[in-house]
C-alpha cells in the first residue's frame, strides 16, 4: 500500500502543470483496529505523499472514534478530517428506514472533531436525504420535503461558532462492515450496561440540564431501571421526546415503549470519557441507541 501510494504521488508530481501542487487524499477507517489488516501505516503513508487522511465510519455519523488517537498519530503538517453522513443509525423497526443526521448532531460531531485536533469535517452520502435506495430489499425510497441540510456549510469551518451551540451527542450500533460496534449493549439482572460518551463542552462548559435517553430494541415497559453517569444517579424524566427539531419521516425513531429518559445536571459531565452504567432489575434487552443533549 505505501509502495502505491509513492508511485501515485509520483504520477501527480511528474504530470503537474502550472505549477499547482496536486493534493493527494485517502478515505480510512476512523477505527485503528483495522489497520495492521489493510496495512495502513500512517507515518510512512504521510512520508510516501498522502496530504489529508479522511476518516470514515462507512455509512454512518459516528462521533465515538480514535480520531483524536489518529490526530496523534499523523504528522502535524498533514491534515485529519472526520466524515459525517446523511444518517446516524438503521431502524430496529419492519420500515428498514434509518435515523437522519440532525442539524444538531452534525454540528456536535463537527465541534467534537475539533476539540480532539482534527482540521475539518468532510461528507458523504448527503443527497440521500432525498433518496435512499436499499439494496437488501430492491427498493428505492424517496422523501418530500427533505432536501439535504447544506446550510449546515455555512458554520462547519467555524470552530468558533459550533462551539457555542448546543450538544446532542449519540451512539448506535451503525457500523458497518466492522466487529467494533459500541452498542448493542445487553443490560441483564447481574449485568449493567457500561458505555463511554467521549464529549467535548461548549464555550463557557456544559450548562442547565441535559436529558440523556436510552433506546432498546423491544419494549421494556413494567422494568425498573436505575442510571448512573460518572457515578452519579440519574433522575428519571418522562419526556422521551427528541430533543431538537427533526424534520425526517420518523419511522426509525425510539417511542415510549421502546425508549427511556434521564435527566442530567451539566456539573457533572466532562470534557473527555464520560461513564454512563445502565442496570436493571430484571433482564431486559439490548440498548441500540443513545444519546444526551446539553446545552
Amino acid at each position: 500500500m505505501t509502495d502505491y501510494i509513492a508511485q501515485v504521488r509520483k504520477v501527480m508530481d511528474d504530470t503537474e502543470r502550472n505549477g499547482q501542487y496536486r493534493w493527494l487524499c485517502v478515505r480510512i477507517p476512523a477505527d485503528t483496529f483495522y489497520y495492521d489488516e489493510l496495512g495502513i501505516d500512517l507515518d510512512k503513508w504521510a512520508a510516501a505523499g498522502i496530504d489529508m487522511f479522511n476518516l470514515s465510519c462507512s455509512y454512518y455519523t459516528v462521533q465515538q472514534t480514535d480520531m483524536a488517537q489518529i490526530r496523534k498519530m499523523v504528522p502535524d503538517n498533514k491534515a485529519v478530517y472526520l466524515e459525517m453522513t446523511n444518517v446516524t443509525a438503521r431502524s430496529h423497526k419492519p420500515s428498514h428506514l434509518f435515523r437522519f443526521a440532525t442539524d444538531q448532531q452534525l454540528y456536535t460531531t463537527a465541534n467534537l472533531a475539533y476539540a480532539r485536533g482534527l482540521d475539518g469535517i468532510s461528507t458523504f452520502n448527503f443527497e440521500y436525504y432525498r433518496t435512499i435506495y436499499l439494496y437488501g430489499l430492491n427498493r428505492e425510497i424517496k422523501f418530500a420535503d427533505t432536501e439535504p441540510p447544506y446550510h449546515i456549510f455555512n458554520h462547519m469551518a467555524d470552530p468558533a461558532w459550533l462551539a457555542k451551540q448546543p450538544q446532542n451527542y449519540i451512539l448506535s450500533d451503525a457500523r458497518q462492515f466492522t466487529t467494533q460496534k459500541h452498542l448493542p449493549r445487553a443490560v441483564t439482572k447481574n449485568s449493567p450496561a457500561v458505555i463511554d460518551l467521549d464529549m467535548a463542552p461548549p464555550a463557557g462548559g456544559f450548562k442547565g440540564t441535559g436529558k440523556l435517553r436510552v433506546q432498546f430494541i423491544n419494549s421494556i415497559n413494567g422494568i425498573d431501571f436505575n442510571v448512573k453517569l460518572n457515578g452519579y444517579n440519574l433522575e428519571k424524566t418522562s419526556d422521551v421526546s427528541e430533543p431538537y427539531p427533526y424534520p425526517y419521516p420518523k419511522d426509525a425513531l425510539g417511542t415510549a415503549d421502546d425508549t427511556l429518559a434521564w435527566k442530567v445536571p451539566a456539573n457533572i459531565l466532562i470534557n473527555g470519557t464520560n461513564n454512563i452504567e445502565v442496570s436493571a432489575k430484571d433482564a431486559c434487552s439490548d440498548i441500540v441507541f443513545v444519546d444526551l443533549a446539553i446545552e
